[in-house]
């Protein structure tokens, strides 16, 4: 995916130099207002965004990203965008040498020279956006467009899963304060285990209670189960991983999934017990192409259930607005789109 254009981008002979968008400055602020446009370089697409999810991988680069990327940037990873015929998209944000030994393999998230659209390229959090046409993933025509935001998250849920490799009828608990942690308990039914989902925090458990009801799987203080096969740890921060390891079985796995943008450090006591009963503890963060053509069709099946994750749908403006509400732990799903003429 190289850079893109700066100032013009022309659409079906359209001349445009502008454009609204949420962008991160050079003195960290984060401003709504005109940005210049995007110019479809060969082999890309310019679509119109729609929704753009905010998660707290954008509050993580919100607040680090004069040391990531140059400024100004458009941030946005998680988004919705059509073309010109009204199709609607999901993007894999991921841009891939195809070269390197992970991408062999097929593991292009784990590209060493990987690039990511709102990191190193403008994102989504615009009017428009010009995206590679082979990172387009058409969203069905039975599934409501607000809801292909959750396409990366779910993505990246199946790819943590994934790396804890449940057994069919392995029990899995997700646990923490994010959308993540909802989505990893889908990702975990859909694989074949057994679910389960704790919220770490009031407003998480407000949502993953309606979420969970529509897919019949036990959350809260409802949870009968003390000792799980493997978990999910998908907290804001690392303040709940010694209770997370604490409820692994011996042998059993827990992957670090979200962007703790906590900096609690881990008691030595964790890791001596870690060591004692053999828990393995992996990492998860970026998703495959194939992940997100799957995680489209997870969406379709249980729209009803993640449609109860959103807590708060704003215009572009609020974008401020919504992060800190995410911050504060206030929200954990909120979508904003461009204009009134999405609704």
């Amino acid at each position: 995916m190289p850079p893109h254009g700066r100032g013009r981008f022309s659409d079906r002979g359209l001349f445009m130099a502008w454009m609204q968008a949420v962008s991160l400055q050079k003195n960290g602020e984060l401003i709504f207002g005109a940005y210049p446009g995007m110019e479809a370089l060969p082999g890309e697409k310019l679509l119109t965004v729609r929704y753009a999810g905010v998660g707290l991988d954008d509050v993580a680069f919100v607040r680090n990203g004069p040391a990531l990327t140059r400024l100004p940037r458009v941030p946005g990873r998680r988004f919705v965008a059509c073309d010109d015929m009204g199709q609607f998209y999901a993007v894999w944000p991921l841009s891939t040498c195809g070269r390197c030994a992970r991408c062999e393999e097929g593991r292009g998230n784990l590209c060493v020279r990987k690039r990511m659209l709102g990191v190193d390229y403008d994102g989504g959090w615009s009017e428009f956006v010009a995206v590679p046409e082979e990172n387009m993933v058409p969203l069905p025509s039975g599934l409501d467009p607000i809801l292909g935001v959750f396409a990366e998250p779910l993505a990246r849920a199946i790819n943590a899963v994934r790396l804890v490799a449940p057994q069919a009828g392995s029990v899995l608990l997700s646990t923490g304060d994010t959308v993540e942690a909802a989505l990893a308990a889908l990702a975990a039914l859909h694989a074949g285990a057994l679910p389960f989902l704790y919220a770490t925090s009031r407003a998480a458990e407000d949502r993953f209670g309606q979420f969970a009801a529509h897919l019949g799987i036990e959350t809260g203080a409802a949870c009968t189960r003390r000792f799980f096969d493997c978990v999910v740890a998908a907290s804001r921060d690392l303040l709940h991983l010694p209770n997370d390891l604490a409820r692994i079985l011996p042998g059993g796995r827990c992957v670090l999934f979200g962007p703790h943008v906590g900096l609690e450090a881990v008691p030595s006591t964790v890791l001596r017990d870690m060591q004692e009963r053999e828990v393995t503890v992996i990492g998860a963060c970026a998703a495959t192409m194939e992940d997100m053509e799957t995680a489209v069709r997870l969406l379709l099946t249980q729209r009803d259930a993640v449609r109860a994750l959103i807590d708060r749908v704003e215009f572009f403006r609020e974008m401020p607005a919504l992060i800190n509400g995410l911050c504060e732990g206030r929200l954990i799903a909120p979508v904003a789109c461009p204009s009134a003429d999405v609704f």
